[in-house]
């Protein structure tokens, strides 16, 4: 049997399992003795004169997993020492091969050789970290059954029910799908749940760091040439589009619709990103830190002193912040901020709601509605105007109104023929 037993790079990162397994080996090779891990360590051979004999790092990794496989068919257990197997190449060059192995030491271990990983205990998944399939993921202290159920839960939302799985308990691993891994006779505290990196861009499951970087491809030099000409001008009436595809998809109550059109509200932020990326502007950090700051400082009754009863008070403290960090002194200030492009019933809306929260009152809309209409030739700019406020008296959305209106001519028109 080969053991991969890891022992850092000073003597505090040995443990005392890695020491057991040194000792106790049939034959013990070390990568290098020329480490402050290494002193005082039995061995009874390293590496270090293949460091000087070999070409590159390629050939040296080479000559060292044949080394070690020819000892491994010699002697019942043979321990390779290195000071991180999971980083180490000779130890991927053996797992690629089929060499079976334990690995120890450094800690909670991956149960194969990988490059990177990511590392959670089974008892902090409440944080919900997002995590990149294209990372391994090593999950600890999954000691119980229903510990497990909950570490099930939570990779589900990442992987797919059937992605293959390595569970390790006491040193044995056993392969399964993910489905599975709550189903398991026995667990303890070195019950471990590893799930290997899955590379490529067709995923059953894939995240944001999957949608960056086919983004990334379709727009490298030998990517879609479409792709690659397009820049924020050329691309901004897609935005609008997108968006309002997105609002009839929620009109109509179409899940799927929604989980497309969703995904293309979000496309458009991710090119327009990368545009901005390859231009120097800036990039998708900055887009996502400017957003997560947003919204830590304007919730200031969720991360500050403040405390919220409800939306509308809620809402306020929102504005309040977002006052003080435009710096809006004005009413004039926070209308001047309305895009001048936004369709002109939600530019008034925006309006009246700006206006009436600063103290301004128009009136009754309906009295004043009705005065209009008895001229001769009423202003029909002032009379939609009217219109808006009166859905806003009235607690109503006027986009919505006036949506659900459209769509009840349509189909008023659609009988009569």
């Amino acid at each position: 049997m080969l053991y991969f037993i890891s022992i850092g790079e000073t003597k505090s990162g040995l443990t005392r399992a890695a020491e057991k397994k040194i000792a106790e080996a049939d034959y013990c090779v070390f990568r290098t003795v020329k480490t402050l891990a290494a002193k005082g360590l039995r061995y009874d051979m390293s590496f270090d004169d293949l460091y000087e004999k070999s070409a590159d790092f390629d050939e040296l990794n080479r000559q060292c997993a044949d080394k070690l496989a020819e000892l491994d068919g010699q002697y019942d257990s043979v321990a390779y020492v290195t000071d991180d197997a999971v980083d180490d190449e000779v130890c991927r060059i053996l797992y690629r091969r089929g060499v079976k192995f334990e690995m120890t030491g450094l800690g909670i271990c991956p149960p194969v050789p990988v490059s990177a990983y990511i590392k959670l205990s089974a008892y902090d998944l409440g944080i919900r970290p997002y995590l990149d399939t294209s990372m391994a993921v090593l999950i600890h202290s999954a000691d119980n059954a229903f510990k497990a159920a909950e570490v099930k839960l939570y990779l589900m939302k990442f992987y797919d029910f059937s992605q293959p799985v390595i569970m390790t308990r006491g040193g044995k691993s056993t392969e399964m799908t993910l489905e599975d891994i709550d189903r398991q006779k026995t667990y303890d505290y070195s019950t471990t749940v590893f799930i290997p990196a899955i590379e490529g861009y067709d995923k059953k499951k894939s995240g944001f760091g999957d949608l960056m970087r086919i983004i990334a491809r379709l727009t490298a030099p030998d990517g879609c040439p479409w792709d690659k000409e397009q820049t924020h001008e050329s691309i901004r009436a897609n935005m609008i589009e997108e968006a309002y595809e997105a609002v009839d998809a929620v009109n109509s109550g179409d899940i799927d619709a929604m989980i497309e059109e969703f995904g293309d509200v979000i496309l458009q932020s991710v090119l327009n990103s990368d545009i901005a990326e390859r231009g120097g502007e800036f990039d998708i950090s900055d887009v996502l830190t400017a957003l997560c700051a947003k919204l830590y400082t304007r919730h200031t009754h969720i991360f500050g002193a403040d405390r919220a009863e409800n939306a509308g008070q809620a809402l306020g403290y929102w504005e309040a912040a977002k006052s003080k960090e435009k710096n809006y002194v004005s009413l004039e200030d926070k209308l001047n901020r309305i895009p001048e492009d936004f369709p002109a019933l939600l530019k008034m809306q925006k309006i009246i709601s700006k206006t009436q929260k600063a103290g301004y009152d128009f009136g009754d809309a309906k009295s004043q509605i009705q005065n209009l209409l008895k001229e001769e030739d009423p202003d029909l700019g002032e009379l939609l105007f009217l219109c808006v406020l009166m859905c806003k008296q009235r607690g109503v959305d006027a986009e919505t109104e006036l949506t659900a209106t459209a769509r009840k001519i349509k189909e008023k028109i659609s009988q009569q023929k």
